[in-house]
């Protein structure tokens, strides 16, 4: 409740548009906790497999990898606003249906994989959406690393609401259940949002062909990241934090099938202790920025989390797993907005929606090297999983030091705008 009452004044100090977004993403992302940890458990029952859940995970950043172009283009020349509603009606209706769809064993794995691209294809429409919708929303720029934390609180908070309610789902009813009220939340999340209101001005459209407008488009994005190289480490090097989460997600299950005896409730205690540590440097973020600066937060978020994965390996002890993957949530949650908010900062809002989708062109490439990897580790053993996930986070922990020791790109590469 501490925390709450803390959240709270800190709320009435921004926009009322960015609080109904905010309202938004907490009520669909209660939807999103139930519905991660509700379909890993089913596709794991069904197949015994860690793969299993790693497939739809790929399947989700290969939809994305086909799309990213055309979505950033839209984003940059449509209504965010309208176009965050689209994407959550569309999303709330294709879980619903796919919900329903469990109920018949023999169709249930091609709908799940239909639904899965259908929501992939939304998804990388919907991230470029918000990652230009929320500055937009902000007369005050200096404000957008603490918005950004309320943001992630925001999100957790969702997600363990989302966490807490998901076992005695899945005890009382079933994973078709969970996935059906995950799909009303987005339904929910599209009414709150038809309640921002703000001037948007489109870019004009030339009067060219739309082939021609889309390849100019992307050229000039190549042509602006050609010039500024130091954008693309940062780019890249973000996309570790994402890794983090979706190692954790694949691993999950099996861990605690393996491990902790098959307890639903153990799956929803160390979602949620993640989910906790997230929160708390949510609301902190910004006294930790300026004590730690961006130069040393640039590598050391994704150092500790590699190490937590090796710590994991050597534990077998409930409640010391539960303080593990609590840290893991708080250097995942600082790293992840430390990268995104200055990432933010530095370009345009006529640039953000290609940029974004660049971004997510790299993490679904990434995904679709990293996932299969680590997944089939995971089969192999657990501490082999945890292994190869700390490795490869560590390795991009490693190369963020490297290139701000080296000063390759002046001070602090995520921060450097000289595009001369």
């Amino acid at each position: 409740m501490k925390k709450i009452s803390k959240i709270i004044p800190v709320l009435s100090g921004f926009p009322a548009n960015v609080n109904i977004l905010l309202g938004a993403i907490l009520v669909s992302n209660i939807g999103n906790g139930i519905q991660t940890i509700a379909m890993s458990k089913w596709l794991y029952d069904k197949t015994g497999s860690a793969f299993a859940y790693g497939g739809v995970i790929l399947l989700d950043y290969l939809v994305s990898f086909l799309i990213q172009f055309l979505s950033g283009a839209v984003i940059d020349r449509t209504n965010p606003k309208k176009t965050y509603i689209i994407c959550d009606l569309i999303r709330g209706t294709v879980l619903i249906l796919m919900g329903i769809s469990l109920h018949y064993p023999s169709f249930a794995i091609v709908a799940v994989s239909l639904s899965v691209a259908v929501i992939s294809m939304v998804n990388s429409i919907y991230r470029s959406c918000y990652f230009k919708l929320l500055p937009m929303l902000i007369d005050d720029p200096s404000q957008l690393l603490k918005i950004n934390g309320i943001y992630s609180t925001v999100i957790q908070t969702g997600l363990l609401i989302g966490v807490g309610i998901v076992a005695p789902v899945l005890t009382f009813w079933n994973a078709s259940t969970a996935i059906i009220i995950n799909g009303i939340t987005f339904i929910i999340s599209s009414i709150i949002v038809m309640f921002i209101r703000f001037e948007y001005a489109a870019l004009q459209n030339e009067p060219t062909k739309k082939i021609t407008r889309f390849f100019r488009d992307w050229g000039t994005i190549f042509t602006y990241l050609r010039k500024d190289k130091s954008l693309i480490w940062h780019i890249l090097i973000s996309s570790g934090d994402i890794m983090v989460v979706n190692f954790f997600n694949i691993l999950l299950v099996p861990m605690v099938t393996i491990w902790y005896f098959n307890n639903a409730y153990d799956i929803s205690l160390f979602d949620g202790s993640f989910t906790v540590g997230a929160i708390l440097i949510g609301i902190f973020i910004s006294k930790f920025s300026n004590k730690l600066g961006l130069r040393l937060s640039s590598w050391l978020g994704l150092t500790i989390q590699g190490l937590l994965f090796l710590l994991l390996c050597i534990n077998r002890i409930t409640i010391v797993s539960v303080a593990i993957i609590l840290f893991m949530g708080v250097a995942n949650g600082y790293s992840g907005l430390i990268f995104q908010t200055s990432l933010q900062n530095r370009i345009g809002h006529e640039l953000k929606g290609r940029i974004a989708s660049f971004k997510n062109l790299v993490i679904s490439i990434l995904s679709l090297i990293l996932i299969p990897i680590v997944s089939k580790f995971l089969d192999i053993s657990i501490t082999s999983g945890l292994i190869c996930s700390a490795v490869i986070i560590l390795i991009f922990g490693l190369s963020s030091f490297i290139i701000n020791k080296l000063r390759i790109y002046g001070d602090n590469y995520i921060t450097n705008r000289d595009n001369t």
